[in-house]
């Protein structure tokens, strides 16, 4: 898993590019779990929030299982 800080405004960097998270998350950490060479799980502590496509670089509604 990888910690990524997120900034006051609510935005982490990835690779250079800013992405918006929510400002909720501002000046805390988030954990980003890699599911395949494409995709991420990312989690504020043990609670899932998003799926992270890294290659169109946007941010998912967590699948559900069975998916």
């Amino acid at each position: 898993m990888k910690a990524k800080r997120v900034y006051p405004d609510g935005t982490f960097f990835w690779k250079g590019t800013q992405i918006f998270i929510s400002k909720c998350l501002g000046g805390e950490f988030i954990g980003m779990e890699p599911t395949d060479d494409r995709y991420w799980d990312v989690h504020f502590a043990t609670f899932p929030l998003a799926r992270f496509d890294s290659h169109k670089l946007v941010l998912q509604p967590m699948p559900t299982s069975g998916e």
